[in-house]
């Protein structure tokens, strides 16, 4: 035992304790001694977190795997590692099962490894699979017993994509259709179009690249015009590939149709009669699920400036649905046209806010043309009543109406000599007295129509009998009636009355 010189004990009561020195010699080992603790290691741990890689790419459907580090086993602070430790992806935790949150609250789901424990450091691994959700930051959080917070750098997350606007493409032949492609990628993207269609013209309005914080975005617009196209309704559409390649490995592919709508068919020319309905018919190729609005307007005659028109009795405007094949029918019915109504029309339709007019509509008055609106005919001869009209095509049917006996007979079609009429006829080979009276001929045209000609009226006149003394026989050809004029047989013998010497027949009697 090693005493400190100056301390000595004191026994109570008694006398003090002769006094012991030990000797100096005793003394000189101690005050050269060097005492030494046991061996401690210090290691210099940062007070920061590493993470890797920082910037993630991959196409839809592809994994990636980001990799966080963060200090552990600290002398005056320590980590629970199993609830102290978490992930941050877009500013809210994922859950230890996985579970993440977009800003707006779409959950995500990633898949975490197991921890690696060292003495110093906790390494924890993440899974991420890219999709269009998967786009923002994500990093480690670890929080110490002294309350102490060490985030790692963040990673961001991005999907390899072209994006396109709009979903859905969709011209007319008035109006242009737009489409611009949006590229994100790690390095600089480059674009191969696939563009091989009659139907449309397709030119690229602009391309421009522009740098990121961690990528590239490529933005290309694209501009289709339509080429003028006859011929039936149809589905009309170009199919359209826009691929980009990034790097040597990834290559994505966007497919798209462009889909022209508004193709509009109608008759150019509709004949109608004054206060006879008339129906006027158009069609426009849409889509199925398209929104339709039809406006009908009128052409003015002075100023030539299309109005709408009036929506009142005299007019009603029909539209069918759109029909499986995209194929809507619009149509204003004229209930009684009057000279005024007879003027140029059109539709105009909004086919999913596009707007698009059809071709005009003349609506003219019907002149048929008849020889005389009179027709003088002897009983017993053969007649033969017509009408010309003009029509492109071919009537469905024609009838002529007899007035008088209200008979309704079918009559003959044949083409003009006139390019662009028709010849309407009816025949009878042995004209009777009943034959006579006012016939009106019925056409029906193709557009289900019918059109009433002006009336046509026939006379059937009557000879008389000859009268039994020469005579000299002289036509009147504006009644078709005619005269004789009687002579004496005999030189030698005169008119008692020189005034009476002409009989005149009557050929509607048949009587002088």
């Amino acid at each position: 035992m090693l005493f400190h010189p100056h301390l000595h004990c004191v026994r109570d009561n008694l006398e003090p304790a002769p006094k012991f020195y030990p000797p100096y010699s005793a003394l000189i080992p101690l005050l050269n001694a060097i005492l030494k603790s046991r061996k401690v290691e210090l290691v210099e741990v940062p007070l920061r977190g590493s993470q890797e890689p920082l910037s993630v790419w991959g196409v839809s459907g592809t994994d990636s795997k980001v990799t966080c580090t963060v200090p552990y086993n600290l002398t005056y602070s320590s980590l629970q590692y199993d609830k102290d430790l978490v992930w941050i992806f877009e500013g809210r935790k994922v859950s230890s099962s996985g579970v993440g949150y977009t800003r707006d609250l779409t959950p995500v789901v990633f898949t975490l490894s197991s921890k690696t424990v060292s003495s110093t450091e906790v390494t924890w691994s993440i899974k991420v699979r890219h999709s269009p959700l998967v786009n923002g930051t994500l990093y480690c959080q670890a929080q110490y017993s002294t309350g102490e917070i060490i985030k790692s750098p963040e990673s961001h997350l991005n999907e390899i994509r072209t994006e396109r606007y709009p979903d859905e493409v969709v011209m007319t032949p008035e109006t242009r259709a737009l489409a611009t492609f949006v590229t994100l990628a790690p390095s600089e993207p480059t674009t191969i179009k696939s563009r091989n269609c009659s139907l449309m013209s397709i030119t690229i309005l602009s391309s421009k690249m522009r740098a990121l914080d961690h990528g590239f975005n490529l933005t290309e617009t694209f501009q289709f015009l339509f080429r003028p196209n006859s011929g039936p309704v149809t589905n009309r559409h170009c199919n359209f590939t826009y691929s980009v390649r990034i790097g040597s490995n990834t290559r994505i592919t966007n497919n798209f149709t462009v889909t022209l709508i508004g193709e509009t068919f109608a008759d150019p020319l509709v004949l109608a009669n004054i206060g006879q309905k008339v129906l006027l018919k158009t069609r426009f190729k849409a889509k199925e699920n398209s929104k339709v609005k039809i406006t009908w307007q009128r052409k003015g005659r002075e100023d030539s400036e299309w109005v709408d028109v009036p929506q009142d009795s005299s007019f009603k405007t029909l539209r069918s649905a759109v029909s499986k094949e995209g194929i809507v029918e619009a149509s204003l019915l004229m209930e009684s046209p009057t000279v005024s109504d007879m003027a140029d029309y059109r539709a105009v339709a909004l086919l999913s806010n596009k707007r698009q007019t059809s071709t005009p509509i003349l609506v003219r008055k019907i002149e048929t043309r008849t020889e005389s609106g009179v027709q003088n005919v002897f009983e017993g001869r053969p007649a033969n009543l017509s009408i010309t009209i003009p029509l492109e095509h071919k009537p469905m049917r024609a009838v002529v109406q007899h007035k008088e006996s209200n008979r309704v007979v079918d009559a003959g079609v044949s083409e003009s000599s006139n390019e662009g009429s028709f010849t309407i006829f009816y025949h009878i080979r042995f004209v009777l007295l009943p034959h006579a009276g006012h016939y009106t001929f019925r056409i029906k045209v193709e557009n289900g129509f019918e059109v009433i000609s002006e009336t046509v009226e026939m006379r059937v006149k009557q000879h008389c009998r000859p009268p039994p003394t020469p005579q000299n026989k002289q036509d009147f050809s504006a009644t078709q009636n005619y005269s004789y004029t009687v002579k004496c047989e005999k030189e030698d013998q005169t008119f008692l009355d020189e005034d009476k010497k002409e009989k005149v027949c009557n050929t509607t009697t048949g009587t002088y």
